[in-house]
């Protein structure tokens, strides 16, 4: 197993879905461009074993210490 969470670097204003409608542009909210510039989405799944849950935890650890 290989920890490869996703990256959400764009907050929800700056999403595809919301590009044509004009309504938002960079620099709208930039707290939420922080926060999603900083974010870690950790694996997870619903079929995710107890020791691929302790290979995340412990990666994690592994890396903030």
């Amino acid at each position: 197993m290989s920890l490869s969470g996703e990256v959400h670097e764009l907050p929800c204003h700056l999403q595809p879905i919301f590009k044509n409608s004009g309504d938002y542009k960079e620099g709208d909210y930039p707290v939420a461009g922080d926060l999603c510039r900083g974010m870690i989405c950790l694996p997870v799944s619903a079929v995710m074993t107890e020791q691929e849950a302790e290979y995340v935890i412990g990666s994690l650890r592994g890396v903030l210490v």
